[in-house]
């Protein structure tokens, strides 16, 4: 599981994770969020929402595959440096408060471990 992001700066991207207990890390204030699940808005509620942490979707749905490449492409030297950061569309702002967060943590957690239990 990828560690917080230094203060002040963005965390992502990153996979959807069952475990949130990093996201509860002082100085991760915003979420990158790309990829195909991008497209779900109810999706990305939940995240907003059971993270408390605002969420900005990646303008282009495919920014995470081309941060894949882009990363090997430097690591083998096609590319040096900046290849700029993907554009916004547009920000998720969790809705929950701390009570209501923490009530739908548990919620998740409890179908977690039915999900864990019936699945062995």
């Amino acid at each position: 599981m990828p560690g917080p992001a230094p203060t002040g700066q963005h965390a992502g991207p990153f996979p959807l994770s069952p475990t949130t207990a990093w996201l509860r890390s002082p100085g991760v204030d915003i979420l990158r969020v790309g990829g195909g699940l991008s497209a779900h808005d109810a999706l990305l509620q939940a995240v907003a929402d059971l993270s408390g942490r605002a969420l900005e979707v990646a303008a282009d749905p495919e920014s995470t595959a081309r941060g894949v490449a882009t990363l090997a492409a430097e690591a083998v030297g096609l590319l040096d440096g900046d290849a700029g950061t993907p554009g916004i569309a547009r920000r998720v702002d969790p809705r929950l408060e701390a009570g209501g967060r923490a009530r739908e943590r548990s919620r998740w957690h409890e179908a977690l471990e039915v999900h864990v239990r019936t699945a062995t």
